[in-house]
């Protein structure tokens, strides 16, 4: 038997074998209900030991405020959006914590 035929047998082999195989389950199908107990859960989770793992570094406070800073800069330039006739953009500053479509 040549190489290639014995290529040609394993190639053929391992095609069928993963066409009878079932794909393993899912384990974590359920963060896919973003509005979900368990989800949420995890989330708050997450943000809770990401958030102490980042307050723990002594440079964290100022990076933070500096952060504010630039955001919340009336002078920024705005970023904006054309769509159709008209241009759009998302605006957050003091007065508009969540942001104003404009």
């Amino acid at each position: 038997m040549s190489y290639r035929t014995l290529a040609l047998l394993l190639a053929s082999a391992l095609t069928l074998l993963l066409a009878c195989t079932e794909p393993a389950p899912d384990e974590a199908l359920w963060l896919e209900d973003s509005a979900g107990e368990r989800a949420l859960a995890w989330v708050a989770d997450q943000n809770d030991r990401t958030l102490s793992e980042l307050g723990a570094d002594p440079r964290f406070a100022r990076y933070e405020t500096e952060a504010a800073a630039i955001l919340t800069d009336p002078g920024r330039i705005p970023f904006a959006s054309p769509m159709g006739d008209h241009v759009y953009n998302t605006w957050q500053d003091r007065e508009h914590p969540y942001g104003v479509w404009r």
